[in-house]
């Protein structure tokens, strides 16, 4: 009786070693995902609250039969922007525009180009930054 029941303490033993095993090898990388997601996320709202800008000095110029817009983007955050992962909508659809750096840095302005719009008299104007970080304005200024 005693070799018995040490040989199923220590089959017992054995399964219940490798079930711990393998539910650690389980759980442990979902904690890791969890914890880096986590860190992801931070870094991401950190960013967003550091990006800040402006959009003014609209104007509008007929081209023919269609409009071509000129504004500047003042960057008053501490992010520095990348053009290129930028988005413009007006009046609710995305347009493609023109500018001469692909970076803005904090504090500085930049003149971007929209040409080609066949929206004769835009009315809301918003720029959409890679993080999600966005600034509104109406045109004329104070309208809609």
């Amino acid at each position: 009786m005693g070799f018995s029941l040490t040989a199923t303490w220590a089959i017992i033993g054995a399964c219940a070693i490798i079930i711990i095993e393998l539910l650690s090898t389980l759980f442990f990388p979902l904690i890791v995902n969890v914890d880096e997601s986590t860190t992801h996320n931070n870094v991401h709202m950190l960013d967003l609250i550091n990006t800040k800008f402006n959009l003014q000095n609209i104007s509008l110029q007929p081209n023919g039969s269609t409009t071509d817009l000129h504004f500047q983007l003042n960057n008053t955050g501490q992010s520095t922007l990348d053009l290129s992962q930028c988005n413009l909508l007006i009046d609710g659809a995305i347009a493609t525009f023109s500018y001469t750096q692909p970076y803005l840095f904090p504090q500085e302005t930049t003149t971007l180009h929209a040409t080609n719009l066949t929206i004769a008299q835009p009315t809301h104007i918003k720029m959409v930054t890679g993080n999600g970080a966005e600034s509104y304005t109406t045109y004329p200024l104070g309208g809609n």
